[in-house]
């Protein structure tokens, strides 16, 4: 398919890793319940077995315990996108269905896996689950056919969904011709950030981060196109990060890639990091839920453009850079679990 924006087909260049990182091991489930006091909380990612396919979900704890397959029965090669409830006690992901994706949530000890939505024709990908701030719906992207000539879908559309019932609901979409994917909430559920990719007219594309109201979907673009921003995530200080490097888009890329956090009017925009090109990348950043530090994919290079993926943590102002399992655990899309009720 022919697309430069972050959907399922770019979800499985993300899980995609370096051949020299040694995996997680499938197993069964182990339930929070049973699992060792005083580990820390849960972190959920999205892991590629060695290649582009078999993308699982694992979650691990933050002493690099207990690192398992949340799902090791469920017939699918691809488990995309895990994001915690805010309680804790259910992970929403996107199944690969073939060519589309269907949206799902299960326990967080893997119990009671079930589909909410279905893509089908003329739904392209559903991607990038977020559950609203108090747990009532889970929003996600639809796109759709017919694509255009450079390969984006004629309709974009940011959807909730009610865990309890599956109900549907649209709070607003786009058919203009440039992209509208990876929404997340802000912390009172008012408005939500977004990213919007067009093409440049000269083969390349640029990315930004747009924020909008939920009830109006007026939006407002607060990053320039030319820093080819990614991946934003509403902290609960106020504060958005993103990345400016897309793993999906750009996965053997020597260029810099790096995190940045910025306020909701497009103010105060803040490195937190500075890797240059050819060197470390950030990507795929995640506030952990107490906002006090950003959990991150790290990509390391060492003369490898695809280099070794880790999950690491560093602080918003840029300190304190360290992995976020004592085991440097492989992954990518980490999110850490709020803690359980």
């Amino acid at each position: 398919m022919k697309r430069r924006i972050m959907s399922v087909g770019a979800g499985l260049l993300l899980a995609a890793c370096s051949s020299n990182a040694a995996g997680p091991t499938p197993g069964h489930p182990i339930t929070a319940t049973a699992a060792s006091e005083g580990r820390g909380a849960w972190i959920a990612s999205q892991w590629g077995q060695g290649d582009f396919a078999n993308n699982l979900i694992f979650l691990v704890r933050p002493d690099g315990s207990d690192n398992h397959q949340l799902l090791p029965d469920l017939d699918s090669r691809e488990q995309l996108d895990p994001d915690w409830s805010p309680d804790g006690t259910e992970i929403a992901f996107v199944l690969g269905r073939g060519p589309r994706s269907d949206l799902w949530i299960a326990g967080s000890d893997g119990s009671n896996p079930r589909r909410l939505l279905s893509c089908s024709l003329p739904c392209n990908t559903i991607s990038k689950p977020d559950w609203s701030p108090d747990g009532t719906r889970i929003l996600v992207t639809r796109d759709s056919f017919p694509l255009d000539a450079n390969g984006v879908p004629s309709t974009f559309e940011f959807l909730t969904v009610d865990p309890a019932n599956a109900t549907v609901t649209t709070l607003f979409g786009r058919r203009d011709g440039v992209t509208a994917e990876a929404a997340r909430w802000s912390p009172d559920g008012t408005r939500v950030v977004f990213v919007r990719s067009r093409p440049n007219g000269d083969g390349t594309w640029g990315s930004a981060v747009f924020v909008a109201d939920v009830l109006q979907g007026d939006e407002r673009r607060i990053t320039p196109w030319g820093l080819n921003a990614t991946y934003p995530d509403w902290g609960p200080t106020d504060r958005i990060v993103f990345s400016s490097y897309d793993l999906g888009s750009f996965p053997g890329s020597t260029q810099a890639g790096n995190l940045y956090t910025i306020a909701p009017d497009g103010s105060d925009l803040h490195a937190v990091t500075t890797f240059g090109a050819n060197s470390t990348v950030g990507a795929q950043p995640r506030w952990v839920p107490d906002g006090t530090a950003i959990i991150f994919t790290q990509v390391t290079r060492n003369g490898d453009p695809g280099g070794v993926r880790t999950m690491t943590l560093i602080a918003p102002d840029g300190t304190a850079l360290r992995p976020a399992t004592t085991t440097s655990t492989p992954g990518t899309h980490p999110t850490m679990q709020p803690s359980p009720a």
